[in-house]
C-alpha cells in the first residue's frame, strides 16, 4: 500500500494541475491514471484544500539498495526540498520553487545555487 500511495504522489506531483484539465492531446491513459489517484486521495475539495505533501522512496536493483530520497513540497507557495545521497555517497539537499525556478542546493553542506 505504501509503494501505491509513493507512486501515487509522484504522479499527482507530476501532473499537479487542475482536474479536468486534459486537452485533446493528452494521453487517454494518462488522463485514466491521474483521475483514479485523484479519487483514491478523497477526491478534488480535498487535493486542493492539502497544503503539504511528504514522501520517500528507494529504489532496489537486483539485491541492491540504492539511496533513497526524501521529498517534501508546500503546494501553496510551490517550494520543494529533495535530500538524498548521490552516487559518491555524499549527501544532498536542494530547495526549490516550482513556480519560478529558484532555488539552491548543497552537497556535504556547501552551497550553491
Amino acid at each position: 500500500m505504501r509503494r501505491v500511495f509513493g507512486v501515487a504522489c509522484i504522479l499527482l506531483l507530476a501532473i499537479a494541475r487542475p482536474a479536468g484539465a486534459e486537452t485533446a492531446a493528452s494521453d487517454p491513459k494518462a488522463v485514466e491514471i491521474a483521475d483514479q489517484v485523484m479519487k483514491a486521495l478523497g477526491g478534488k475539495p480535498k487535493w486542493d484544500s492539502l497544503h503539504y505533501l511528504r514522501w520517500s522512496f528507494e529504489l532496489a536493483v537486483g539485491d541492491t539498495v540504492r539511496p533513497g530520497r526524501r521529498h517534501a513540497w508546500d503546494k501553496f507557495t510551490g517550494w520543494q526540498r529533495v535530500d538524498g545521497t548521490n552516487r559518491a555517497g555524499q549527501p544532498f539537499t536542494y530547495i526549490e520553487n516550482l513556480n519560478d525556478s529558484t532555488g539552491m542546493g548543497w552537497v556535504n553542506a556547501a552551497t550553491g545555487s
